[in-house]
This record gives structure tokens, C-alpha cells and sequence, in this order.
């Protein structure tokens, strides 16, 4: 992969500034090969979101483990967790976690010289590449390991595909005025501008870079709907979604539903994920690993009860083909969310843009059609572009049901009011995060390079979606404050928040850059 338009304009930056030499420098490897590796930062998100088989954990040396709490994720000096609440072999203790992606990598990165890590009570890591049941701290003590790969569920390679680096906004805890924040003020505007541009399109080509890794073996319908589904969960939660994608692909649909009439698709189709993801049984109280106790809950009220009756005649047609692909249940489909993006009401909203969307005859197609569409509309001036914007938008905003507009389970008490299945302000993150970026990628690879224009047109006018914890770190660390918006870049925009977005995970948060310098500053940012 060549040289980007980012790298080059750092290099210049940081002869501009006095900074790193770019060859110091380690940039963040956005090919589809780098993409399909397995960093730390993956690791640390497996077990801050407990992706693991829980009940059945085992320390290297043999002994039980619980993880009754995993602590606090740590983005500074120090042990990856600080606080965790574990017990290991019956023994119950407090203490740090440390996490690396290879076991030697505790005396490899010197642990077992620094007194810093003292506390840790567990070493934790994906695969061994040693036959050590302990380390070594500082004090002499030994600590117990844990293999994490055996235990990671649903699978790595679902974790992997799933899970974004956005997904898990960790700051580094570092003072808001920084180094860069000066160095900034002396550098020339129309260069930051282009600089902060070039950030936000690198930014995107990482996103690409991803669906292209799982274009490799998926044809583009299915790498949409992966991507649509797995944007229907938050956080750890995603890699359920993207596992129902597989467990249910999207020419299976289109074969086992070629006759169903339009009217019932909808339901068909909910129906099918519903039962895949075990969604779909009588109310009751689920255990991790499979168990549940029956719940004594009043008869259903005449609405469910039809509702189930449509879902359950489905089922009932296809239910041999999928079987054996049902997701054991677990709690984390409702794992820190809230009542309204409950996974019932997400995957009846799934269902009905499939439909919406045309499936049948193809996601890909529809989408670039939608672009074909609003391509020919020639938008120029800004409202024209927010007008185009905000139908493709639309296009992926799912309103009201029958059912599902007022329940957030299935034969809950309705609500009093009705909500969106899939509201306007998720459907503008959808379409950003997953829709743009695969609509450039198809135009790449058939080679339309004026939908790929205008792609890249429509990213540059894209309204700007809600910051989160890194977009308001990075905006106090480089402009002074977490609401600051410099002159020359444009908040009403979302490529100012994939700026900083890049400049964070290329920079700041990046482990082997922060040792390195600053692109900003030839001083150290501490």
C-alpha cells in the first residue's frame, strides 16, 4: 500500500514543528492484511466487555477462575485494569490485571523489574508462546496467568471482525494543555485545515480497509448486512449481531424467502433472526451458558399473542434449516442499553430494511442506486448537500410497527408513547459508519469512480454525529477546551470528529507513539 495524503502531510508537520523523523514514527496500517491482525487493544476489549466463556475459566496453572469484577480499564501508566475482583483457585483477592497479546510479553516489556506492577493479581493474555504457569513481580512474588483464546465467545474471529477501535473510547488521563496545543497556534491555518482533512478521509480508508478484510471471502450484500448488524449493537454486544449475520446470511434469505409474499417479509424475516438469536422463546430468566428457570409471568395479552402466532408459523416453516445455528442465550444482548434499543426491537427493525431496502434484489445495489439517485440531483451548495444527506439517511430509518413501535420485549407492558425501531440519529450513524464506506468500496472495485466522487463528496458535507470521550479529550488537548472549535475546522461536520478521531488512535492513544514523541511537538506529550 502506497503512502497516503495523512502520511506525507505528517512528515511535513513534523519537520514544520521540530517533531518526530517520520521514520520514528509507527502509522497506523490500514490494509485489509493489517486489519485482520489481532492487536492488544482487542485483548483489553475481550475482557473489559467479559467476551468469554465465564463459568468455565481456568488459570494456567489449573486452578478455577472468577471474574467477579474486571476492573477498571486504564489507559495510563501502569497495569492495563486497576481494582479487579477476581478468585482464583477459591482464594478471593482484589488487585490489577495486566494484558498483553503473547505470554512472554511480561518479561519481554520488563514487568518483572518495575515495582508499578506489584499489584497485579493476574496476568492475562491471548495465546501462550511459553509453558510458564506463572510470572515473576518485582517483589518476588509469582502471579497467575490466564490463556484467554480458548475461552473467547462467540469466536475470535467474530470478536475481531466486529469490535472497532470507537467502539471503546479510553483516553489517556494526561492534562488537558498539552505541548501540541502550542505547537498548533504557530502553524498555518490553510495547512491545518488541510491536514485535519487529510486525518478525516484516513480515517474512512481505515473503516474501508476493515469491509474490505470481510469482502475476502463475503460477497458485498452480505458485508452490508454484517455491517448494518453489527452497528445494531453497542459495544461488546456487537459480536452478536455480527454472529446472527452469519448464522443467518443474506442469500439464504433471499432463497428460503423467494416466495413469501411482500406483505409478510417483515415478519418472516424477524421471525428467522428472533429464533436464531434465542430471542424468540416464552418469557423467562436466562442464565450465561444456557441454563433458565421459568418464569411465572400473566398470559399474553391479545396483541402479543398474534403476533407470536405469525412469528411462530415462520418459524415453524424454516425452523429445520436453522436449528442447529441458534445462539446459546445470554445476557448480553442487554447488556448496557437501554430499554428502547432492546435486540427485539432492533432486529424488527433489521427485518423491515432489509425489505425496505429491496434484499431481494440486492443491498449493494439498492444502496449505489440511492447514490446513482442523488448523484443525478447534482448537489452543489451546502443545504443542497444536507438535503441529499438526509434522504439517504432516511433510507435507513425505520419508523413505526404495529407491534414493536410500543413493546420493548416481547409481551411486555406497552409503552405510552411510540418510538422509532431505528430512529434518525442511529440511522445517520448506520449509514456513516457502515453504508459510506462499503458504497465507496463497491465503486472501487467496479470501478465507478464517479460514485466514488461523489462518496467522498457526500463524507465532506456529512453532518456531524454526537461526540463522545475522545472527540471531547481531543478537542480540550489540542484547542483548550472540550467544546473548542477553531476557526478553520468546521464541528458542524463529522469529518472534524474523524480527525480527531485518527490523530487520537495515530498519536495519543497509540501505545508505541506515545514513547515516541508527538507529530505535533518534538517534546514528549505527558
Amino acid at each position: 500500500m502506497g503512502v497516503s495524503l495523512y502520511d506525507e502531510m505528517k512528515s511535513r508537520l513534523r519537520l514544520m514543528t521540530g517533531g518526530l523523523n517520520p521514520a520514528r514514527g509507527v502509522a497506523e496500517d490500514t490494509s485489509p492484511r493489517a486489519i485482520r491482525e489481532i492487536d492488544e487493544r482487542l485483548v483489553q476489549m475481550i475482557w473489559h466487555e467479559q467476551l468469554i466463556d465465564a463459568g468455565n475459566l481456568t488459570a494456567c496453572s489449573k486452578k478455577p477462575l472468577r471474574v467477579h469484577e474486571p476492573g477498571q480499564w486504564n489507559s495510563g501508566a501502569g497495569p492495563d485494569f486497576r481494582l479487579a475482583d477476581l478468585e482464583i483457585g477459591g482464594q478471593r483477592m482484589r488487585g490489577d490485571v495486566e494484558i498483553h497479546l503473547n505470554s512472554g510479553d511480561w518479561e519481554r516489556h520488563k514487568h518483572d523489574r518495575d515495582f508499578e506492577y506489584n499489584s497485579v493479581i493476574l496476568h492475562v493474555f491471548l495465546r501462550r508462546d511459553d509453558t510458564a504457569n506463572h510470572d515473576v513481580l518485582h517483589n518476588g512474588n509469582t502471579v497467575e496467568r490466564l490463556e484467554l483464546e480458548p475461552f473467547v465467545r462467540p469466536d475470535l474471529d467474530t470478536v475481531r471482525h466486529a469490535l472497532a477501535a470507537e467502539d471503546f473510547a479510553s483516553p489517556a488521563s494526561r492534562a488537558a494543555t498539552a505541548p501540541c496545543q502550542a505547537a498548533l497556534e504557530q502553524l498555518d491555518q490553510p495547512f491545518l485545515r488541510d491536514f485535519f482533512t487529510a486525518a478525516a478521509r484516513q480515517r474512512m480508508e481505515t473503516k474501508i480497509a476493515r469491509f474490505a478484510a470481510q469482502r475476502a471471502g463475503e460477497s458485498p450484500d452480505q458485508t452490508l448486512y454484517q455491517a448494518v448488524m453489527t452497528a445494531m449493537g453497542h459495544k461488546g454486544g456487537k459480536t452478536l449481531y455480527f454472529l446472527l449475520a452469519k448464522r443467518v446470511p443474506i442469500v439464504e434469505l433471499k432463497d428460503y424467502l423467494s416466495d413469501t409474499p411482500d406483505e409478510e417479509l417483515p415478519t418472516a424475516i424477524e421471525s428467522i433472526l428472533l429464533n436464531v438469536a434465542n430471542l424468540a422463546a416464552a418469557p423467562q430468566s436466562t442464565r450465561e451458558g444456557g441454563s433458565s428457570e421459568p418464569c411465572t409471568s400473566p398470559p399474553y395479552d391479545a396483541e402479543t399473542q398474534e403476533h407470536l402466532n405469525a412469528i411462530n408459523r415462520c418459524w415453524s416453516a424454516l425452523s429445520g434449516y436453522y436449528r442447529d445455528r441458534m445462539i446459546p442465550p445470554t445476557r448480553r444482548w442487554f447488556a448496557g442499553i437501554r430499554p428502547v434499543n432492546f435486540p427485539g426491537r432492533r432486529i424488527a427493525g433489521v427485518a423491515r430494511l432489509l425489505v425496505s431496502l429491496d434484499f431481494r434484489r440486492g443491498l449493494a445495489d439498492t444502496l449505489v442506486q440511492r447514490a446513482e439517485q442523488a448523484m443525478a440531483r447534482d448537489p452543489r451548495m451546502m443545504k443542497e448537500f444536507k438535503r441529499e444527506t438526509a434522504a439517504l439517511i432516511s433510507a435507513v430509518t425505520v419508523e413505526h410497527d404495529s407491534y414493536w413501535s410500543r413493546r420493548f420485549t416481547l409481551g411486555g407492558k406497552p409503552a405510552a408513547r411510540p418510538a422509532h425501531l431505528i430512529g434518525a440519529g442511529h440511522a445517520a450513524s448506520v449509514f456513516f459508519n457502515a453504508a459510506l464506506p462499503i458504497l465507496i468500496l463497491c465503486a472501487r472495485e467496479t470501478g465507478r469512480t464517479g460514485i466514488e466522487d461523489f462518496a467522498w463528496r457526500l463524507f465532506m458535507h456529512y453532518p456531524a454525529l454526537p461526540g463522545n470521550t475522545i472527540t471531547r479529550h481531543m478537542r480540550a488537548r489540542l484547542f483548550g477546551a472540550p467544546d473548542a472549535a477553531p476557526k478553520w475546522l468546521d464541528f458542524r461536520f463529522e469529518r472534524a470528529n474523524q480527525a480527531l478521531f485518527q490523530i487520537y488512535y495515530d498519536c495519543c492513544g497509540n501505545p508505541a507513539r506515545a514513547t515516541n514523541g508527538c507529530m505535533f511537538s518534538s517534546r514528549l506529550c505527558q
